[in-house]
């Protein structure tokens, strides 16, 4: 059971405590609360601009839908949660980072290959394109066969002056634990981010300031092949990043009603093929023990 003084700990660390807590939050809360001494960075807001007035490009598309409870998508691939007819304030998540991957198979692209893991609220529906959203980027960059890997933060809106920040301080490497967040005030327009790396104990806390009130109409747990904010109709190639681990997946809308992965929305990330013609599955989502999902490259 979480008490008062634990709930103001996780204030500390920028964590909001809904009114009414589930099983599955009082769980991931409980962990987070007995890493040993963690490193913990805080940074102010990021507006529109980003920092140093770099464009983000974390851009979602919209998905396709197939039926009740799946749908296609040219970029996303994982989970989605539609509120009750009420606006979602915070999500949370818990994922394993995957294995470090081996280099793209030659020939290569001129690109960069990559892949992002996310929480997020919001852009899911094609009329919303608010969308707060926190998690990590992998990949490789033209001409090198080391991979990056990073945390980040975007307000996505759809232009080069979405507010975005590279979480630079926040420790994180190959198979590590990591808890992430994101909650948004009332007033829809201010979002705190939350990195929580339980393996090396490394937390870092930002923010994000939008022009464009958040909807809220959904929550995610996605990875993503991310486009160019000055091409979002052509995404990155999608790096092999083998699998990813969601678990601990959970959001609240107003006034603090509960969703977890029981009806969300499969998404399966598919790839158009120009000769011969036709559409593949290259990320797939499968339900997983702990209210998660597990996300599979496919080749």
């Amino acid at each position: 059971m979480i008490s008062d003084a634990d709930i103001r700990r996780l204030g500390n660390l920028g964590i909001t405590v809904p009114p009414m807590v589930s099983p599955v939050l009082e769980a991931l809360l409980m962990e987070i609360l007995a890493v040993p001494n963690p490193t913990i960075s805080k940074s102010p807001p990021v507006g529109p601009g980003g920092i140093a007035g770099g464009p983000g490009f974390e851009g979602p598309r919209v998905s396709l839908p197939m039926g009740s409870l799946t749908s296609t998508s040219l970029n996303w691939s994982g989970a989605v949660c539609a509120s009750r007819g009420r606006r979602f304030r915070s999500v949370f998540g818990r994922l394993r980072v995957p294995a470090q991957p081996s280099p793209p198979a030659q020939p290569r692209e001129h690109r960069n290959y990559q892949c992002s893991m996310w929480v997020g609220m919001g852009g899911y529906r094609r009329w919303d394109s608010s969308l707060p959203q926190a998690g990590l980027m992998m990949g490789f960059r033209v001409g090198s066969n080391t991979p990056f890997l990073y945390g980040w933060q975007q307000w996505f809106l759809g232009t080069d002056a979405d507010p975005y920040q590279a979480m630079d301080e926040f420790q994180v490497t190959w198979g590590d634990e990591v808890a992430l967040a994101v909650m948004v005030d009332p007033a829809g327009q201010a979002a705190t981010s939350v990195f929580l790396n339980l393996t090396q104990a490394n937390f870092a806390v930002a923010g994000m300031v939008s022009p464009r009130v958040m909807t809220g109409v959904t929550a995610e747990w996605i990875v993503e092949r991310p486009s160019p904010w000055e091409c979002l109709k052509k995404p990155y190639p999608l790096c092999n990043y083998g699998a990813v681990a969601f678990s601990a997946c959970v959001a609240y809308d107003d006034p603090a009603d509960v969703r977890t992965l029981t009806g969300a929305r499969m998404v399966r990330m598919v790839e158009r093929r120009g000769r011969p013609t036709g559409t593949r599955f290259i990320s797939v989502p499968v339900r997983a023990p702990g209210n998660g999902i597990s996300v599979r490259y496919r080749s």
